[in-house]
């Protein structure tokens, strides 16, 4: 059987500073694509443009978040149930607005390479949709994370104050199999299905180009589904 102790002491050694390295790099590199979109190049001009912004904002809600867990991987939650509340609900609304945002990216894709006349078509359109589409993202995301909100509450155990969530108590755990169940299946399942489609076919018609910018874009999709790989581990 696992010793809890020993799971406890190994959080409070390693958590802490990996969080901290992740918080320092990743406000960096986040706080960068910010300041390169808003400053340096003035304006957003593509939809990608729109979407690596939010997903850098999303980033930083994020890294936000990560003192209060490092302090509660060494001393347990001592922060109250209000932000034992936020922490969680920020944290699945970052998750779940990179999932959505990266499968506007991946659609956004698919009909600039793949339905050109269209793409002509929406171009003096494309911003104002893109910016419409992040709206419902982060409206979506919320409505996601709302469960997180609702259950989230500061519990002691063996002596551990921990946040975490409580459900409510009914037969087979009927509100936390639905809650989880929804969430995997529109947060997570319906956007990777989205963007499967989208990159299978991407790559696809790039494999059969042999323009120059067509293989660019080819390695563009690339970096953009290690993107993906790597924001999921």
């Amino acid at each position: 059987m696992c010793d809890r102790g020993w799971v406890r002491d190994f959080r409070g050694q390693w958590e802490p500073p990996l969080f901290w390295i992740i918080f320092l790099l990743g406000a960096v590199g986040n706080l960068l694509v910010v300041w390169i979109y808003t400053t340096v190049r003035h304006r957003l001009k593509t939809m990608t443009d729109v979407y690596l912004l939010n997903l850098a904002v999303a980033d930083l809600l994020f890294l936000c978040m990560l003192p209060f867990l490092a302090v509660d991987s060494i001393k347990g939650w001592n922060f109250g149930i209000s932000l034992c509340k936020i922490v969680s609900a920020v944290y699945k609304i970052n998750f779940f607005s990179g999932m959505l945002l990266l499968t506007c990216i991946s659609v956004d894709r698919y009909i600039a390479i793949v339905q050109v006349t269209k793409a002509q078509n929406l171009k003096k359109k494309r911003l104002f949709y893109s910016k419409l589409a992040c709206l419902g993202v982060w409206t979506f995301s919320a409505l996601l994370a709302l469960p997180e909100f609702i259950f989230a509450q500061v519990t002691d155990r063996n002596g551990q104050v921990l946040c975490t969530l409580v459900y409510w108590n009914n037969a087979f755990n009927r509100t936390k199999i639905l809650v989880l169940s929804l969430q995997i299946c529109v947060g997570f399942f319906l956007p990777l299905l989205v963007m499967l489609f989208c990159y299978s076919v991407i790559i696809r018609t790039l494999l059969q180009a042999k323009s120059f910018e067509k293989h660019k874009a080819l390695r563009v999709v690339f970096v953009v589904v290690f993107v993906f790989v790597l924001s999921q581990l």
